[in-house]
Formats: C-alpha cells, structure tokens, sequence
C-alpha cells in the first residue's frame, strides 16, 4: 500500500470520520497560512520549552535533520507570545523539499509565508522572535498540538479545513475504513439524486454505523 499516495487522493473529512470510529481525536483546529494549503508527510516532532532569563538559547537547529517530505510538527505549547516559524525557516524548508509546517504556537513573516506557497498551519501569527524567549527543548519525541497527541512518524494531513493527525499504527485500517466512507457518501448521493429522501438512503448504507472491515 502507498500510504501517502493513498492519503492525498482521500478527503481529510473522510479520513477524521474514520478515526472517529477507531475513538481516536486527530483533528487540529489550525489555521493555513499560505496558498498551498495541502500537507501529507509523516511527522518530525519538535519541541520548544521557555528560555531561561538572560540565557542564549538555540532555536532552529533541528531542521538539518528534517528528511525530504516529512512533515515538521512543532509544540510550543500554544504560546502566541513569541514566533517559532519565519521566512529563513521557510526558504531552507523549501530548499530541503520538507512537506510542511503544523505550529502549536504561533509564526511570522506572513507575507512572506503566503507568498512562497510553502504550507505552514499555526495557532497564531506574531512578529515578535522567539531568539532567547524559547529553547528547543527536544526533536522526535511526542509532543501535542492542543490535546493531540503526535508521535514521530505519525502522519499528517491538512487542507483548508484543518490538520487531521493519523496514529502510524492504525493507518492502514484507518485508510480502508476512510475509503470504505467515501465509498458509501458517494452511494447516498447518488441516491439522494434519483429522489430517494436523504434519510433513507442514509440508513440503506448504514451512514452512522459503518462496520469495521478487517
């Protein structure tokens, strides 16, 4: 299976409605912040930590280890006080061929940002730089955007309507499930069109209760 070939080609809707019914929350209400508003990649988890006062505090460094087409999920903690993201991150980003950018924090250079149709998802924007107000605190260990929670190598979906984050170890099931879902909503409007009321063409493919396929 090419799971991320497989993963653009489903709706991100179908994709959360499929992990509602393994009783997994990976919807991020984060808001897109460039033109290209498409993300697929597995994640390279970062995390930030408040600097100490008066402290020199690296940032950025991580991004060296980041692989062509993964995903850089960043955990600063919802802070909206300081950037973790701008437009030097961006352009190496791009330079190296990283899918995207998903900030439990906030970014700046929006400008810039919008106009290099590089996708960055974020909680905020601000100007002011996170130099010496945050640490990296660590890379590739869990972290959460909000109450998500996202392991390294977890993937990651996002369009306009969010980022959907998808458990490495159920992602097979969950794409089965997710297409199985697609499947079915394409059925009930087909349905829906020959006149058949939307509640029973609902209950004739089991709308709210689709079996699991093993």
């Amino acid at each position: 299976m090419d799971i991320i070939k497989k993963l653009k080609k489903l709706d991100i809707s179908a994709i959360s409605d499929a992990l509602d019914q393994y009783g997994v929350n990976g919807g991020c209400h984060l808001i897109p912040r460039s033109k290209n508003r498409k993300i697929v990649g597995r994640a390279f988890t970062v995390k930030f930590k408040k600097a100490d006062p008066g402290t020199f505090a690296k940032a950025a460094d991580y991004i060296e280890k980041v692989k062509r087409g993964e995903v850089i999920v960043i955990d600063n903690n919802g802070d909206s006080s300081c950037t973790v993201w701008g437009e030097i991150l961006t352009e190496t980003a791009i330079f190296k061929k990283i899918s995207g950018t998903v900030i439990y924090g906030a970014c700046r250079d929006s400008s810039k940002i919008l106009d290099s149709k590089y996708p960055v998802f974020s909680k905020d924007i601000f100007m002011k730089t996170g130099k010496n107000r945050v640490a990296l605190e660590c890379v590739q260990k869990p972290v959460y955007l909000a109450e998500v929670l996202v392991n390294p190598g977890d993937y990651i979906k996002g369009d306009e309507s969010g980022i959907v984050v998808i458990p490495n170890g159920i992602i097979k099931q969950v794409i089965v499930k997710a297409e199985d879902i697609t499947m079915n909503e394409k059925l009930i409007l087909k349905d829906v069109k020959k006149g058949i009321p939307l509640n029973r063409a609902r209950e004739k493919y089991n709308y709210n209760f689709l079996p699991f396929k093993k």
